[in-house]
């Protein structure tokens, strides 16, 4: 279970906890999206704070630090939401269930009208 930091000022973020657990598994490391794409919305922690419960190999952390978890892209009139882990895996990681419903209920209100409207 690995610690990430959250960006407060994203609306993907309303009602979260400045940090999330997330349950990660596998051997995928993303690259962070470049600030003219996106925004990364959730990021994991420095290595020494990523560890929140388990055991993670240096080599690992060193790796998966500062690396996104939330992803938000604007695309055509709306938004890719991007998660690198499973958000709702067994639903007991407290604050990403919430990053998740905001995904689906909040994305709409930030997307654009066609155009001509």
């Amino acid at each position: 279970m690995l610690r990430a930091t959250v960006d407060p000022g994203h609306w993907i973020t309303a009602g979260v906890a400045p940090t999330v657990n997330a349950l990660v598994e596998g051997r995928a490391v993303f690259t962070p999206i470049k600030m003219d794409k996106g925004v990364n919305a959730v990021v994991f922690a420095g290595p020494k704070e990523l560890l929140a419960s388990g055991y993670l190999w240096e080599e690992n952390r060193k790796q998966l630090a500062y690396k996104p978890l939330v992803l938000v892209q604007r695309e055509g009139r709306g938004s890719i939401v991007g998660f690198t882990a499973d958000p709702n895996y067994r639903a007991y990681l407290d604050g990403m269930n919430v990053l998740f419903l905001n995904a689906i209920f909040r994305g709409a209100a930030h997307s654009r009208p066609p155009a001509g409207e």
